[in-house]
């Protein structure tokens, strides 16, 4: 209550490094100490280096911040799955094949111990996709499989293992990043889908996160004209899909989180101004 607007909107900005041990001169640490001292940003999320490297830097940058930093990553598969050491897990749809839920468990907890131990208290997992297209480019084995039941059993378990261990699970990519031959790196990928083919499968496994209470949503960079018939619009910045179906008609009350800006599938067709305030409107919480 007591930040200025301007600092309140810089909370909800998460900015990216690789995370190596980064020289105080270097022009990398200086942006983000200006970032973190002069603009009062929210967060950082860090994609490569080591653990005692990423502990290092997080410790330093956190007691520059006059509020505490969220610390995210993409520790879909492990701390190695970013990092040079730390525990690297089988694919999500290897684990899926077990069908065995309490291994998911298990990861999520252990994934959360080494989150804790180098300061990140955000994981960016599990996916929540169900793999229903064998030409999808990017989600395939990061899918738990097929199966919408068999998704839904997964993740929950792993939602539960990570925040057993005091770290925010994130559900992705909402609504349904499953079936498409796309990868939204590149483009925007367009899906012609109806309301009643995503309630009835792409929606299954986030329905059931947010009953088992996954702590924050991430958006996809996908074009739904079913839900929002705006010309090239993605999700990520559809007031109808986020506010309209996540937020109210699901009822999610936690944190939504944008996929990463600089993929094509949303700068392509926007400016960055146009994706912050398209964000804000259409109830983003972290940029």
């Amino acid at each position: 209550s007591s930040m200025t607007l301007r600092e309140k909107i810089a909370q909800m900005i998460i900015s990216n490094s690789d995370g190596y041990v980064l020289d105080e001169s270097s022009a990398e640490f200086q942006r983000i100490q200006n970032l973190i001292v002069n603009e009062k940003i929210g967060g950082l999320i860090f994609f490569k280096g080591n653990s005692g490297q990423e502990a290092g830097l997080i410790n330093k940058f956190q007691s520059m911040s006059e509020t505490p930093l969220l610390i995210s990553a993409d520790f879909e598969r492990g701390t190695r799955m970013r990092l040079d050491d730390g525990s690297l897990f089988p694919s999500n749809m290897a684990l899926g094949a077990t069908r065995n839920p309490e291994l998911a468990y298990r990861m999520g907890l252990q994934i959360a111990k080494e989150c804790k131990a180098i300061g990140v208290g955000q994981n960016y997992a599990p996916v929540t996709d169900v793999n229903n297209n064998s030409l999808n480019p990017i989600i395939n084995v990061r899918s738990y499989g097929e199966d919408p039941e068999l998704v839904s059993s997964m993740a929950d378990m792993l939602i539960k293992g990570l925040q057993d261990g005091n770290v925010i699970a994130t559900a992705k990519h909402f609504p349904g990043h499953g079936d498409t031959d796309i990868d939204s790196h590149s483009d925007l990928p367009v899906l012609n889908f109806s309301k009643e083919r995503l309630d009835n499968l792409e929606l299954i496994p986030f329905k059931s996160a947010i009953k088992s209470n996954v702590m924050s949503v991430m958006i996809a960079h996908l074009s739904l004209p079913a839900l929002d018939n705006e010309v090239n619009v993605p999700a990520s910045l559809s007031k109808n899909i986020i506010d309209g179906l996540l937020i109210n008609e699901l009822n999610f009350k936690g944190l939504v989180v944008t996929d990463a800006l600089n993929m094509a599938g949303v700068v392509k067709h926007f400016s960055a101004e146009e994706v912050a305030l398209r964000c804000v409107n259409a109830g983003v919480d972290l940029i």
